[in-house]
């Protein structure tokens, strides 16, 4: 498969800000390059590998044992005709193989066989049968590794009839060395270190206790049930890249009135969903598994992943198989209750869905991640968080095919309309200077991927200035890999208290470092755009992701070096993401003004729109003072124009207007005058309108100045009632 780590670089204990007290140095939370090569096993001939390469196929493993194998059929020049991907399910079983996964949406399956030469005899029958394929290769396999069976299948993956169940370790098969099983030569990865054995990320908590001197484990020790969200306030344990991108003068501002809620998919270990945190947002009948040989199951144990192998919950010894908080960690930060406990998200309105794609030992592979795609497109999330990655060079021929079913499979969901954000990694590597190689970091470097970098306070600063994180495992970089920055660095978020707690303290928040924290920041602003801009394209929201950072480039310190590059766009703006953007529509618009107007005569004072010069000037006449053109509507024959209703109240004098029909025959059975449709504005518009209500005057009012909006329901008794409809530039 093709990640072996996520993108976290090793725990930190932190009592103060920056006083780095323990490191731990688990393998699993630092996010080491990876390749993806050809067979595991023995090495076929290397590959030019484009997405209409046809004919790939993985070498003659050393060994009959349980192999997944991934099949990719037909290639944008030579798709497949009807029937021709059942048939192929058929030669699977033919074969003596299971049928595992099955997508024909992407032409991407998988099948588990014993057979040593399953590929090449599947790619014969493919051949025969006149079936365009793209590859067939083993799923779980590198071609320069020791062949020590860890390619293998095991324990209750195991489905394939008369098979022997293995068990043991995640790195061994439990078969006899073969003969032949000598280590090959090694390659090096990006980053210079050698590769690991397999595809695969490791969890191995064996290899650290991560015990700072008050014996609690790889954390930042600060107890639940605290009197206010520390995002929302100073100090040592403030989850300080909430205040870094605004988002809580965001949440303050407008995020907490948005009442259109998005599904947010966080693929990774499976989240905590008993978190206090975390429990009210997360998404159950959204939730999937995908670590038993990539088929989504859908109970609760299989998306979930605070507890250990045998069942009991994790210690403070590194007994933490499956008691990892890396998933429960990343979705805080995404979306951690607004409850005055606790942390904040950066959108704590959002829904959390538990996509786990790594297994109780801590791997992933590839149709871990294939499965976990295509979940996240069939149940159209908005976006999805991918704290993960890994290395494939391109001509390596099991590195390819697995490449390309991944390519497809992330290709598929955008094409579902789901924003995908990565992590960019760990490696400190120039994204940049590898690529020439054929060097390629996944997911990031999938066309449409928005990208995250690694940033961390510089020194002294108080959340003005931030740099490019260079410590041990520092962030990757690259002026053509990276599209925005993020914080990364000692981020305080939600940890499962079970695997945190001693007898003598409760304890359900944790610090972690890495790319890993960057991307869920950016995925908070995605969701924020999406419940604002739910017409929007996953490309504008990627534009207007990018427009809105840049507006902070300038807080980034430059690259020293020039060429290590990190900035992107800049760092990402939570707060910019309620006001005006440069979200392009399609279609045509003809501009319609709608002017405010302010009657100051009156007690509480008196807001009007209209869009009529007549109605305007009659009421300057009068002495009403004119506030501007407060946004722009369009025509009725304008592209996706959708009607805004005006009524009046006979009993006080006030307007009202609403794009919700139901509203508005609600009022007139209440007694208001309907005054017809007052405008059209576009249901893709660009231009967020935000609407107040006045409880002592009874009356409403709009704008689309984050700012009025903010200090009228903040400071002046108003109440926000949230987004109105949207205008135009």
């Amino acid at each position: 498969m093709i990640i072996d780590r996520f993108t976290m670089p090793a725990r930190r204990a932190t009592t103060a800000w920056g006083s780095k007290i323990c490191k731990g140095t688990v393998s699993a939370v630092a996010a080491a390059a990876m390749l993806l090569a050809p067979s595991a096993i023995t090495a076929s001939a290397a590959t030019t590998y484009s997405s209409d390469s046809s004919g790939i196929v993985g070498a003659t493993a050393y060994s009959d044992a349980p192999r997944n194998f991934v099949i990719n059929l037909g290639t944008t020049a030579n798709p497949l005709k009807s029937g021709q991907f059942e048939h192929v399910v058929s030669l699977v079983q033919t074969l003596g193989a299971v049928p595992l996964a099955q997508y024909p949406q992407i032409g991407v399956l998988f099948a588990q066989s014993t057979d040593a030469d399953f590929a090449r005899e599947l790619a014969d029958q493919l051949t025969a049968s006149g079936i365009p394929f793209h590859s067939v290769a083993a799923s779980r396999s590198t071609d320069t590794v020791k062949k020590d069976g860890s390619d293998v299948v095991q324990g209750s993956e195991v489905v394939v009839p008369s098979a022997t169940r293995l068990s043991g370790g995640a790195g061994g098969s439990g078969d006899e060395a073969s003969p032949d099983a000598t280590e090959q030569g090694e390659t090096k990865t990006p980053d210079g270190t050698s590769q690991v054995p397999v595809n695969r990320m490791t969890i191995d908590p064996e290899s650290d206790n991560g015990l700072d001197s008050s014996g609690i484990s790889g954390k930042t020790a600060v107890s639940s049930g605290s009197a206010t969200d520390p995002d929302v306030g100073d100090g040592d344990n403030a989850a300080w890249g909430i205040k870094a991108i605004h988002a809580d003068t965001a949440y303050a501002s407008a995020v907490s009135t948005i009442s259109r809620t998005v599904t947010v998919g966080i693929l990774d270990s499976g989240i905590d969903d008993t978190h206090a945190e975390l429990k009210a947002n997360t998404d159950s009948a959204d939730s999937a598994g995908c670590t038993n040989n990539g088929i989504a199951q859908t109970d609760h144990a299989s998306w979930t992943n605070y507890k250990t192998a045998s069942g009991t919950y994790g210690d403070v010894n590194g007994n933490q198989l499956t008691g990892w908080s890396h998933a429960t960690h990343v979705a805080g930060i995404v979306g951690a209750a607004h409850n005055g406990s606790g942390v904040q998200g950066v959108d704590p309105q959002v829904r959390l869905a538990s996509v786990r794609i790594a297994n109780s030992s801590g791997n992933i592979w590839s149709e871990y991640v294939v499965c976990g795609v295509m979940w996240s497109a069939s149940k159209h999330f908005a976006v999805t968080n991918n704290s993960y990655s890994g290395f494939v060079k391109l001509s390596d021929v099991q590195g390819a095919a697995q490449y390309e079913a991944l390519r497809r499979a992330f290709a598929y969901a955008q094409s579902q309309n789901v924003v995908v954000v990565a992590a960019a990694g760990n490696n400190n590597v120039n994204l940049d200077a590898v690529a020439p190689a054929g060097w390629r970091n996944i997911p990031g470097d999938f066309p449409g991927v928005v990208t995250v970098s690694n940033v961390e306070l510089t020194s002294g600063n108080a959340l003005g200035q931030l740099e490019r994180y260079t410590g041990e495992e520092g962030s990757n970089y690259g002026a053509q890999h990276i599209d925005i920055a993020a914080p990364g660095t000692d981020i305080l978020s939600t940890c499962p208290k079970a695997y945190y707690s001693t007898e003598e303290e409760s304890v359900d928040t944790c610090s972690m470092t890495g790319t890993s924290m960057a991307a869920p920041h950016v995925v908070g602003v995605a969701a924020i755009l999406r419940s604002i801009f739910p017409k929007a394209t996953v490309d504008g929201i990627a534009s207007m992701l990018k427009s809105e950072a840049k507006t902070e480039y300038g807080r980034l310190q430059p690259p020293n070096p020039s060429s290590e590059e990190y900035r992107g766009a800049g760092l990402v703006n939570a707060l910019a993401a309620l006001g005006g953007n440069t979200l392009n529509i399609s279609g045509t618009s003809t501009r319609v003004p709608v002017y405010r107007l302010y009657n100051p005569y009156t007690k509480y004072g008196l807001h009007h729109l209209t869009t009529s010069v007549d109605e305007r000037d009659k009421l300057i006449f009068l002495g009403w003072k004119l506030d501007g053109t407060v946004f722009v509507a369009v025509s009725k024959n304008s592209t996706n124009a959708v009607p805004v209703y005006r009524e009046y109240n006979p009993n006080d004098g006030t307007h009202n207007w609403t794009l919700d029909a139901k509203e508005h025959q609600a009022l007139v059975k209440l007694g208001w005058r309907s005054e017809g449709i007052a405008w059209y504005v576009r249901d893709d518009g660009q231009v967020p309108v935000w609407r107040l209500y006045n409880p002592y005057s009874g009356e409403h009012i709009y704008t689309r100045n984050m700012q009025e909006y903010a200090t009228l329901k903040n400071n002046a008794g108003w109440r926000g009632e949230g987004l109105a409809w949207l205008g135009i530039n």
